[in-house]
């Protein structure tokens, strides 16, 4: 399966888990892959009104506090990012 397709496929599966009122994270192991995807999934969800935000370890210091208490208070549906998704003080 093509890079796309599994990008496809991966935000299929994302609009399932939102629907049935969870949070998902996707994690991509670069900055760079991070940031595709989450312009990718700007331009296909946001039209249909699923709120994301990118995480990653580059972001700065207003933007990280800005993305994590958007995920902690459930204000971010899809959440894309690199391994800051999983540093401490990110609470889904």
């Amino acid at each position: 399966m093509s890079a796309p397709a599994r990008t496809i496929v991966a935000f299929q599966a994302a609009i399932i888990a939102i629907e049935n009122g969870y949070q998902v994270a996707l994690m991509a192991p670069t900055e760079i892959l991070a940031q595709q995807h989450y312009f990718s999934a700007r331009q296909i969800l946001e039209k249909a009104g699923y709120r994301i935000v990118l995480l990653t370890g580059r972001s700065n210091r207003i933007a990280k506090h800005a993305v994590r208490r958007h995920i902690a208070q459930g204000n971010a549906q899809l959440v894309i990012g690199t391994h800051a998704l999983i540093q401490e003080g990110v609470e889904f």
